[in-house]
C-alpha cells in the first residue's frame, strides 16, 4: 500500500513480471494445486500397476516434495488399499 491508502491495490504486470511467484520464492512456500496432486497421485497409481519401480520412485519423491512427508505417506497409504482390493 501507499501512504494514504486504506486497502492494497494489484500491482500492474510490469515486463511480464508475476508479482505472486516473486513473494513465494522469497518466503520459500511451495505453491501446488489439487490437480498436480491428483496428477502424482495417477501416476503411482500407474507405475504400481505397471510395476515401474523408477518411475514410482521419482512420482513418490515429487509427491513427498510438493506436500510433505507425513502427508506423502498417508496418500501412499490410501493408494496402497484401493490397489489391495
Amino acid at each position: 500500500m501507499v501512504k494514504g491508502e486504506s486497502k492494497p491495490h494489484v500491482l500492474p504486470d510490469v515486463y511480464g513480471i508475476d508479482y505472486d511467484v516473486a513473494v513465494r520464492d522469497v518466503m520459500e512456500v511451495v505453491n501446488y494445486t489439487d490437480e498436480d496432486v491428483r496428477f502424482l497421485c495417477s501416476s503411482i497409481r500407474r507405475a504400481l500397476r505397471l510395476n515401474d519401480t523408477e518411475l514410482l520412485a521419482m512420482r513418490k519423491e515429487e509427491l513427498r516434495q510438493l506436500i510433505g512427508e507425513e502427508r506423502c505417506k498417508q496418500i501412499m497409504a490410501e493408494i496402497n488399499q484401493t490397489l489391495d482390493r
